[in-house]
């Protein structure tokens, strides 16, 4: 099978992190041959912005080996502007929780990092940045037995997709 060439464009970083609490995930469908899933939200739950300076994006994806197998060491890094006192707080309550992330990349594909089996944690110490940014440093990290996967469609609130319920009428 070959490689082909790809000739579209291909924009590197990402623009949008999300995320959702482990809790608030109904369902995540097993990935197609593409790597691409689909997630059932539970009732009245969504994904959740962070707004972050959008060139201090990183997201890591590193395959490692030990004795146990291969396994996939997976890091996201931003800085949220403008150290407040609401922000602190969430990233103190983030810190303890089970989390699913989606990043959506400059190329407008959703990837999903964590799994119900394997949530993502923050790693927030409480560092911040006065002297050179005035921001929140956090990185989210996982070692997980998956890659990331590409994210096709989040249905919410557990509701049947568009496709399948506009074929009903009462």
């Amino acid at each position: 099978m070959n490689i082909e060439k790809f000739s579209d464009s291909n924009m590197v970083g990402f623009q949008m992190l999300s995320y959702a609490y482990k809790s608030s995930v109904k369902s995540i469908s097993k990935p197609d041959g593409n790597l691409q899933v689909e997630i059932v939200m539970q009732s009245e739950a969504d994904w959740k912005q962070i707004y972050f300076t959008i060139e201090t994006g990183q997201f890591y994806i590193r395959q490692k080996s030990d004795e146990s197998g291969n396994y996939y060491d997976i890091e996201v890094n931003v800085k949220i502007p403008k150290v407040r006192g609401n922000v602190g707080a969430l990233l103190e309550d983030l810190r303890n929780r089970d989390l699913l992330l989606k990043i959506t990349d400059n190329n407008q594909q959703d990837w999903l990092v964590g799994t119900l089996e394997q949530p993502v944690r923050l790693k927030f110490d409480g560092v911040l940045s006065w002297n050179d940014t005035n921001s929140f440093s956090v990185q989210f990290q996982i070692e997980s037995d998956t890659h990331p996967y590409l994210l096709t469609e989040t249905i919410s609130g557990g509701a049947f997709s568009n496709g399948f319920s506009n074929g009903f009428s009462i």
